[in-house]
């Protein structure tokens, strides 16, 4: 099976500056996303990625199915080849956590990555983390994962697990053009989109099932505290952290009511996603309410025609659309109708209100022998 989240237009950029009655657009008018001016790919001093998910049941041998966290890919507007430029995968088999920054064609893509890195490197492209101890069966983790940009200093990645540090490594920050070229020439425009999960042209057989939560991605390198913060917020948090009630662990500040704080600037955040926010669409519906290349994408990979008003699509929204800051992207279009489900689970203090609320739980209380 397969199923995966396909999100188009993760940096959108400007159309072309020609004149407006040939192209209909005003100069410097993005021309997919949510939002006005363009958002550059890669975030020039770093980047977080925010994820809590749950692993129900891994497979088994010998189809050992990755769990493939986010997988970025990108193309520069004046070739069609497509090039992955970061991949995250959980691999089943050793219980590692897998970082490529590694330049490779998306219809070459495997998922046995080597440590060794090419011979124009400096730093490797590929990191592993060792984390089989920290994720286990029917539990919901919460992973981080910062890279930053070194400038002075080498570029690194770090892994946070349950808000505990797991490993920090020198690593290869993503390329600045599709390809891996580093020549200093103007940047390239490019198209920039993701998957969560596993698109349909890697689809196979497999017992695994695993739930994705709240996930962020964040122009921004978060230090630990923030990420301790996040964790503590748990996978029930909706929000784009602007907002947060620190925890007090102050005894002599207890009553004191907390102010809020951001936790990142608004500008900062590329996208969030949550399962509590979905709309049933179509492309046609994608079309007129967003824009025709996001539409387009859309049905590219769901393999229908870009002007189809009958099959529906499920749209998580973007929870930062409606933040300050550079275009972003729509959301994330659910791909795999067979082998995915949304949920929107509420913690028991939640449905327990539904149906009583405390007079319920003293009941409870009372019956009991």
């Amino acid at each position: 099976g397969f199923g995966c989240l396909f999100l188009p237009s993760l940096a959108p950029h400007n159309a072309p500056t020609n004149n407006v009655v040939t192209t209909g657009l005003i100069d410097g008018t993005v021309v997919s996303g949510i939002g006005t001016g363009e958002r550059l790919f890669p975030p020039p001093s770093g980047l977080s990625f925010s994820s809590w998910f749950c692993v129900e049941h891994f497979s088994t041998a010998p189809n050992y199915h990755p769990i493939r966290l986010l997988t970025i890919v990108r193309r520069a507007n004046s070739s069609e080849q497509h090039y992955i430029c970061l991949a995250i995968v959980l691999s089943i088999k050793d219980r590692t956590l897998i970082v490529s920054t590694k330049e490779e064609l998306l219809q070459n893509y495997a998922d046995d990555f080597n440590e060794e890195s090419s011979c124009y490197e400096i730093l490797p492209c590929c990191a592993r983390f060792r984390c089989g101890d920290h994720i286990l069966e029917g539990q919901w983790h919460h992973m981080v994962l910062v890279m930053s940009k070194g400038m002075l200093k080498n570029s690194t990645a770090a892994l946070y697990i349950d808000g505990q540090l797991i490993n920090t490594v020198k690593f290869h920050y993503i390329h600045s053009s599709p390809g891996g070229s580093s020549c200093a020439n103007p940047p390239i425009v490019s198209t920039v989109y993701a998957y969560i999960g596993t698109p349909p042209a890697q689809r196979q057989l497999s017992s695994l099932v695993w739930r994705l939560g709240p996930t962020h991605f964040l122009e921004e390198v978060l230090p630990p505290s923030s990420i301790s913060t996040i964790y503590e917020l748990g996978p029930n948090y909706v929000g784009s952290f602007q907002a947060v009630y620190m925890p007090c662990k102050d005894s002599k500040a207890e009553g004191i009511s907390p102010s809020p704080v951001s936790l990142v600037p608004e500008e900062k955040v590329s996208f969030g996603l949550y399962a509590l926010s979905v709309s049933s669409l179509t492309v046609a519906r994608i079309r007129k309410v967003y824009n025709k290349l996001d539409s387009k994408a859309i049905a590219k990979q769901l393999a229908i025609s870009s002007h189809e008003n009958a099959t529906p699509v499920k749209l998580l929204h973007n929870s930062g659309g409606h933040l300050n800051g550079p275009a972003r992207t729509i959301g994330a279009a659910l791909i795999g109708y067979l082998g995915v489900r949304t949920f929107v689970p509420k913690p028991v203090a939640t449905t327990l209100q539904y149906i009583g609320g405390a007079a319920a739980i003293l009941g409870l209380v009372a019956m009991a022998s």
